[in-house]
C-alpha cells in the first residue's frame, strides 16, 4: 500500500485522529507547543505591522490636514493682499483722475489761451468754450 511519506502532525481527540499539516518556519519543521507559539508570535508581529499601518496612515491624514490648513491660510493671505493692492490701484487712478479734472477746471478759471491748450492736447475743452 503506498503511502506519504510527509511529515504530519497528528492529534488524539475525542472524535478520533486527527492529522494536522506541519509548520515549515524559519526554524524549520514545527509541531506541537512550538508551532502553536511559532504562530502566536507570527500573529503578534502582524498585528503590529497592522497598528504601525494604521498609525502611519493617522499620520498622513494629520499632515494633509496641517498642509491644507497652511494653504487655506496662504489663500487667505494672498486675497487680503490682493485686495489691498486692488483698492491702492483704485485709489491712485481715482486721484490721478481728479488731478487731470482739477487742471482742467484750473485752466478754464483762469481762461487759459488756445496755445497752452493744444500744447497740453486740451484744443477740444478750450474751443467749447
Amino acid at each position: 500500500m503506498e503511502h506519504s511519506n510527509q511529515i504530519r502532525e497528528f492529534l488524539l481527540t475525542g472524535n478520533g485522529l486527527q492529522l494536522l499539516d506541519v509548520y515549515l518556519g524559519p526554524e524549520g519543521v514545527l509541531t506541537g507547543s512550538s508551532r502553536l507559539s511559532q504562530e502566536a508570535r507570527e500573529k503578534a508581529a502582524d498585528t503590529s505591522r497592522r497598528q504601525e499601518l494604521g498609525s502611519r496612515r493617522r499620520q498622513l491624514e494629520r499632515n494633509r490636514q496641517i498642509f491644507e490648513a497652511r494653504m487655506a491660510k496662504l489663500r487667505a493671505e494672498f486675497e487680503t493682499e490682493e485686495e489691498r493692492i486692488q483698492q491702492s490701484v483704485s485709489d491712485s487712478e481715482l486721484s490721478q483722475e481728479e488731478l487731470s479734472q482739477n487742471r482742467a477746471l484750473m485752466r478754464r478759471s483762469r481762461k487759459a489761451d488756445l496755445s497752452s491748450d493744444k500744447k497740453n492736447g486740451h484744443a477740444k475743452l478750450a474751443r467749447r468754450r
